[in-house]
């Protein structure tokens, strides 16, 4: 079905989760190339408005920008301050995926344990209505 929008909304995230990783990595560099391809064209708009390059002239370099300059000096004093907070959420994770493994390695022992015992139950409760049954079904054929 199709949303408001009239854009696919069910039937287009089913195709998503359908795709295989691959088609994934597709998709996304397809993406990310539409995306840099209108960024570098905006780029090239507002250049050509300021009168500083045409469209015919040498090719517009990320490292000549001055924002590019500006972001790689602030680079090393960015990643002091991300890379241990990167490395906390990263060992934070780990220590939670370790502790879910446990929990569900305990609760997987503890249903193991609880279904083998009713199945034990069970054949013993089968065992016996079949010998109650034997029982029952030979006296019969002795009194007729």
């Amino acid at each position: 079905p199709s949303g408001a929008d009239g854009g696919g909304s069910s039937s287009t995230a089913s195709r998503r989760e359908a795709m295989s990783i691959p088609d994934l990595i597709e998709l996304l560099y397809m993406r990310n190339a539409k995306a840099a391809e209108k960024s570098h064209e905006a780029l090239l708009a507002r250049l050509e408005e300021g009168g500083r390059v045409g469209r015919n002239d040498e090719p517009v370099f990320a490292s000549e920008l001055p924002l590019y300059r500006a972001n790689l000096a602030s680079r090393a004093k960015m990643a002091r301050r991300l890379l241990p907070a990167v490395r906390e959420r990263a060992q934070g994770l780990e220590q939670t995926n370790a502790q879910l493994r446990a929990r569900f390695s305990q609760l997987q022992r503890a249903w193991d344990t609880a279904t083998a015992k009713r199945e034990r139950e069970r054949e013993k409760r089968k065992s016996l209505k079949t010998a109650h049954d034997d029982g029952a079904s030979g006296g019969r054929a002795g009194r007729n």
